[in-house]
This record gives C-alpha cells, structure tokens and sequence, in this order.
C-alpha cells in the first residue's frame, strides 16, 4: 500500500469508521494509526482490512463536496 493511499484513508474515514472495520476484522483503532503513522507494517493478515478501508475512504472522498 501506497503513502498516498495510506494518506487517503487517514484524510477521508472517520475514527468511528476506522474503528468499526477495525473491530470487524479483529483488530483495535490504534492498529490501524500505528500503521498509517508507520510505527508498524502492513501484514498478509491485516491487508484486507486495509484494502476495506482504502475502498470506504474512495467512497467518502467522493461524496466530500467539491471546492
């Protein structure tokens, strides 16, 4: 996964939603910043995790309002 995807998931989910996908795959909120921040890796275990929340911050950015 890309910084800019990373940057996409940090800038267009919430902490809720962050949490919830989180929840749903067995992990905590703080797994998920810990590693947009890069104190961890992305694993074979928690990439489809992050793939749901690339594809839920895709979704939000494009129903953000454009400038």
């Amino acid at each position: 996964m890309t910084k800019e995807e990373l940057l996409l998931i940090k800038s267009f989910t919430s902490t809720d939603e962050k949490r919830e996908i989180a929840d749903k795959f067995g992990y905590q909120k703080d797994t998920v910043s810990a590693i947009i921040r890069g104190d961890r890796r992305i694993t074979d275990d928690n990439k489809p995790m992050f793939e749901k929340l690339l594809k839920k911050a895709k979704q939000n950015k494009i129903k953000q309002p454009q400038k």
